[in-house]
């Protein structure tokens, strides 16, 4: 909001004698940036914006994790909440965490993929590894289904 401060003048002054709609003045004040190339798989029709939101934040690393907290100078324990062995940052809590790899490894039985999770994450590491050093890769269907 505060970097919108030295707009309001202009912009007031621009519909100072004319009806004005919302639409309108959000058109006038908003800066138009280039569109993220994911926007779509988090914006669509029938999204739950709660959900949008938070992947959103995941994305863009920007979740209030204990690191980051601490990154602002709010002096607070760093340890993981779910298992109180490593500091809490973005990825632990969705990739590394013990809790997390149980909920990941759950979701995979569901979607009959029996892997471990780690075992996925070590196997796209690979895969990336292989196409930035020119090496032959799988597709992404032959990853799921590899042993």
């Amino acid at each position: 909001m505060l970097k919108l401060k030295p707009l309001v003048p202009a912009t007031f002054q621009q519909f100072a004698n004319a009806k004005v709609s919302t639409s309108q003045l959000w058109e006038a004040i908003r800066t138009r940036g280039v569109k993220v190339e994911c926007q779509c798989l988090l914006w669509f029709p029938l999204h739950i914006p709660k959900h949008s939101l938070i992947a959103w934040m995941v994305i863009f690393n920007r979740l209030p994790t204990r690191d980051r907290l601490l990154a602002f100078g709010i002096s607070i324990d760093t340890c993981c909440f779910f298992c109180m062995d490593a500091a809490e940052k973005c990825d632990h809590i969705f990739f590394e965490c013990s809790f997390s790899r149980k909920v990941w490894q759950s979701i995979l039985c569901l979607c009959s993929i029996y892997r471990a999770v780690r075992t996925c994450r070590q196997e796209l590491w690979i895969q990336r590894n292989k196409r930035y050093f020119g090496a032959s890769f799988l597709t992404e269907d032959a990853v799921l289904v590899q042993d």
